[in-house]
């Protein structure tokens, strides 16, 4: 397994550091929180749930914030529902169905008979809501963004509820497990740049959602937020690896690691560029100056412009000895 180190630049971000006020899950070093990061490839499948699980239950003992991506395709498949909703096609009826029977299956593999039927009602209450906006869609022959951002969020409502009570089921991490949706927590407002996080409002929420002694683990949704007025929004496409960093601060998190499921951050496509090769890089980079002349940084990076974290990144295909294992599931 290889690591792609990142560190803080000396230089300030263009993407606003959160300045949070005496955070409430401040500890000592050994104690503080520590941030995972899975993506859609590490819970394509119950094989992987278990896996992610595995990991999760062999890391030493403290606080964990789990941050999930949707099931691997489910954010594709959903946008694919609008469009099909938007051309009149009532085949997004079909292909709902499929999503249904896709999480029905890894929940009948992973939990108990009621915790199964218990998810599968709270399932089948979103796609009763999903038919009714997606037929409002097909009249309408148009999604606001705002439509479309609350049907691309199911995903991870979803992966999450179920490693929710699949990893409450084992118990087998001290602590106990919360299920944390980032709705009620993340605000943001979009600017050109993307969305820039609320932080007092943001950190407020947060020491609402989850007590300041709780020290077990959280299983948190990735990718979503929500805007004033309780309005949901995205935070754009791979938005949970921007998650894990807004959790990492709110926390006060002393790590953060991202999953994925390539050696590191490529110099192209590697499905397109077989020979493409691990690029070592730091937190500034620097964007076309047709487009800012300001150095520009990935938004997940902003915690660590004010050090409130040590963020990593490792490959989930090969299993190692440090600092946790994980097999791919592709």
């Amino acid at each position: 397994m290889r690591r792609v180190g990142l560190r803080a630049p000396g230089r300030v971000s263009t993407v606003a550091a959160p300045s949070l006020p005496c955070n409430l899950y401040s500890m000592a070093s050994s104690d503080r929180w520590i941030v995972h990061k899975f993506g859609g490839s590490s819970v394509a499948d119950a094989d992987c749930f278990t896996r992610v699980a595995t990991l999760l239950e062999s890391l030493p003992p403290g606080p964990l914030a789990v941050v999930l991506s949707a099931c691997r395709g489910v954010t594709d498949a959903l946008l694919g529902l609008i469009s099909l909703a938007e051309q009149q096609d009532d085949a997004f009826a079909a292909e709902l169905a499929r999503l249904r029977e896709r999480h029905a299956q890894i929940a009948d593999q992973l939990l108990a008979t009621t915790s199964a039927r218990t998810y599968l009602a709270g399932f089948d209450r979103d796609c009763q809501d999903l038919e009714g906006i997606l037929r409002t869609v097909k009249l309408t022959r148009s999604a606001a963004r705002e439509v479309s951002d609350l049907i691309a969020g199911y995903g991870e409502i979803w992966s999450t509820q179920l490693f929710y009570r699949y990893f409450e089921e084992r118990g087998l991490r001290a602590g106990g497990v919360q299920w944390v949706d980032a709705r009620r927590v993340v605000l943001v407002e979009w600017e050109s740049l993307g969305p820039a996080v609320q932080w007092s409002h943001s950190h407020a929420s947060m020491a609402e959602v989850v007590a300041a002694g709780f020290t077990g683990t959280l299983i948190i949704t990735g990718f979503i937020a929500s805007k004033a007025r309780g309005v949901q929004t995205t935070l754009g496409r791979n938005g949970s690896d921007f998650s894990a960093s807004i959790f990492g601060a709110l926390l006060d998190a002393r790590e953060i690691h991202i999953w994925t499921d390539v050696d590191g951050v490529l110099s192209a496509d590697p499905r397109r560029v077989p020979d493409a090769t691990v690029r070592r890089w730091s937190l500034r980079i620097s964007a076309p100056r047709s487009f800012t002349r300001r150095p520009w940084r990935p938004p997940w990076a902003a915690p660590f412009q004010s050090g409130y974290a040590t963020p990593s990144r490792h490959t989930s295909r090969e299993p190692s000895s440090a600092p946790s294992r994980s097999r791919s599931c592709r």
